[in-house]
């Protein structure tokens, strides 16, 4: 598919979709489930070796977002925000996980009550391409929103972040 027709239609999806501003995940997630009238729980897991980096689980009654605890918080809201893009779109199973990976994630669920579960492996496919691009689009849009944490230098490494900023913000001039 074209990017740019795919750029489009994520824009256009989520017009509809309210992002909270200051944008913060689980609140996002929240009223996301209550439009949806179903619950998004967000669950931090070890997820097994060989698994997607993360997976979403649907059933009748609600839907599971489970993403690495060992990763950087940008890197789960990312992971979380791809799941999220399966619900957006109403995508069908797809990559699928193995039974040991279900049973870890949702030891007490029935497996035949598990109406969907996607992982996310890769992003090849149609769908994964969606999934994938509203994360970006929804992360792009809110980080638009939010301040950037101030940052402190130790006082050792300021000469070289002075010129590293001096060369960056001014290319081309010798120093």
């Amino acid at each position: 598919m074209n990017l740019r027709l795919l750029r489009a239609e994520c824009l256009a999806k989520l017009n509809d979709v309210e992002l909270p501003a200051p944008f913060e995940l689980t609140d996002f997630c929240e009223r996301l489930g209550h439009r949806r009238q179903r619950p998004i729980h967000l669950r931090p897991v070890a997820l097994p070796e060989g698994s997607p980096s993360g997976v979403l689980v649907s059933t009748a009654a609600a839907d599971y977002v489970f993403y690495p605890a060992n990763t950087t918080p940008l890197h789960q809201e990312h992971i979380v925000l791809h799941e999220v893009g399966h619900l957006l779109w109403d995508h069908a199973a797809g990559h699928t996980v193995g039974e040991d990976t279900f049973r870890r994630l949702l030891p007490a669920l029935d497996l035949p009550a598990v109406q969907c579960i996607l992982g996310r492996a890769g992003c090849t496919g149609l769908e994964e391409q969606q999934a994938e691009l509203t994360a970006t689009l929804i992360l792009g849009k809110v980080a638009a929103w939010s301040p950037a944490a101030p940052r402190t230098v130790p006082a050792s490494h300021a000469a070289t972040i002075g010129r590293l900023r001096q060369t960056l913000e001014h290319p081309g001039h010798g120093h």
